[in-house]
């Protein structure tokens, strides 16, 4: 990697975490600059302005998590069950780290990404995990009275929901006090859920041996 390509993929990193948490339109490319330890100048010199690089930073984002999950899909080593945990696990780390601030900055001020966004979400992610049940199903390694389109709908409210604080605040305090404080433990908790629920006995068993 030379060493321009180098600096354009760290730029891209610093733009993406920065929108995903805080919105787009909050965000300037001084914030970005400042962040980089470079000058605006330099920035501009890799990218034109804030919204050619919002455009590459989602491109750059949908292009790594498609090859991350088409890695899964496609290992032929990978038992079914790991498979399925590998893929949930994946996917709901990865759109989990789009805040609900970001989309809905989005939604209003730039419809256009905000349609491609959820569109991806919608046919790379939850129409592959519905695929994925149906193969499981037809081997029996998931339970047939499992309403694959329901545990779908469930799955996507939880990576929409768990980590929106507007969604926390309509929750009972007990119930937030029991919730816990790291993302990656409160998505770990949500597979769980799903995964336990969903597996034949045989799967189960598969993976539980497969674990040691």
């Amino acid at each position: 990697m030379d060493r321009h390509t180098k600096k354009s993929e760290e730029i891209l990193e610093t733009a993406r975490k920065l929108f995903f948490k805080s919105g787009y339109t909050s965000i300037t490319m001084d914030d970005i600059s400042k962040s980089l330890g470079m000058s605006k100048k330099t920035l501009y010199k890799y990218y034109k302005g804030k919204h050619e690089l919002l455009l590459v930073v989602v491109e750059n984002w949908k292009t790594r998590l498609s090859q991350s999950v088409q890695e899964i899909f496609t290992d032929p080593e990978t038992p079914y069950a790991v498979k399925l945990r590998e893929l949930l696990t994946l996917t709901g780390t990865s759109l989990a780290d789009v805040s609900a601030v970001f989309m809905m900055d989005i939604q209003e001020n730039v419809p256009e990404v905000w349609n491609d966004v959820t569109r991806y979400k919608r046919e790379a992610a939850f129409l592959r995990f519905r695929r994925l049940i149906e193969e499981g199903q037809k081997k029996g390694l998931v339970l047939p009275t499992v309403n694959k389109d329901l545990v779908v709908a469930l799955y996507a409210s939880a990576i929409n929901n768990l980590l929106d604080p507007v969604f926390w605040r309509v929750l009972p305090i007990d119930v937030q006090s029991g919730i816990p404080e790291n993302p990656s433990e409160i998505f770990d908790q949500a597979v769980n859920v799903i995964y336990e629920g969903i597996l034949s006995a045989e799967a189960k068993k598969e993976y539980e041996e497969l674990k040691g």
